[in-house]
């Protein structure tokens, strides 16, 4: 897939689904995985045998909303809007 970015003679493509861009996503998402690991360790260490049914649920919540916006976030600067154009 390719993605107009410009109009004119400083127009160009750029190919989205593979390169850099993408295999860093990747990479976000194992340390975000990793960061999930040390979380639930953590508890099972330091959480009561009883009572670790909240707080498995609370961190691993917390995991994902923080990988869901960083997603969100580095999704959005991946394509950015170069010279924007305001169409009436």
């Amino acid at each position: 897939m390719q993605v107009l970015l410009a109009k004119g003679p400083e127009a160009h493509t750029q190919h989205i689904g593979s390169g850099p861009a993408v295999m860093s996503f990747w990479v976000g998402t194992l340390i975000f995985l990793a960061i999930q690991a040390v979380v639930i360790l953590g508890i099972n260490f330091l959480a009561k045998p009883g009572s670790r049914g909240l707080p498995h649920i609370l961190g691993s919540t917390a995991v994902f909303q923080c990988w869901l916006m960083w997603a969100i976030v580095y999704m959005a600067q991946m394509n950015p809007l170069v010279l924007p154009q305001l169409r009436e």
